[in-house]
């Protein structure tokens, strides 16, 4: 396992990738065609642009965490632990959320009327 140090600082690049994928998200490459140019799609379908990406909790439990909305729940705020950088997992985390909202995860949690937490946030319950 890393040192201290370098745990936030692994935190800190997985942090910054995240928050690339939800800010830059899916650009098609250009066929070579003058006009029109690619068009920029979400980074997860349904998720908004929105999202903030934090590092919360503390000790073996400090991790990056995503906080998002997604359109079929308006009133709802989510969040997702991502796995610790250095289980070596984590760089193909913003994958597996992507695939696990695309493929029905938030809908059949959903089912289930989860609780939020204090701060309103409701946390997923699927581990990658």
């Amino acid at each position: 396992m890393a040192s201290g140090a370098q745990h936030e600082a692994d935190l800190e690049r997985q942090q910054a990738h995240i928050e690339a994928c939800f800010r830059d998200g899916w650009v098609a490459k250009n066929t070579g065609d003058p006009l029109p140019p690619p068009e920029r799609r979400p980074f997860i379908s349904g998720v908004s642009d929105d999202a903030e990406v934090i590092i919360t909790g503390s000790g073996a439990e400090r991790r990056v965490a995503v906080l998002f909305t997604h359109q079929d729940f308006a009133s709802a705020r989510f969040g997702h632990r991502l796995p610790a950088p250095w289980t070596g997992s984590s760089q193909h985390a913003s994958i597996w959320l992507m695939e696990e909202i695309e493929t029905g995860a938030l809908h059949r949690m959903m089912r289930n009327s989860p609780a939020a937490d204090d701060a309103g946030i409701i946390w997923t319950t699927w581990e990658p």
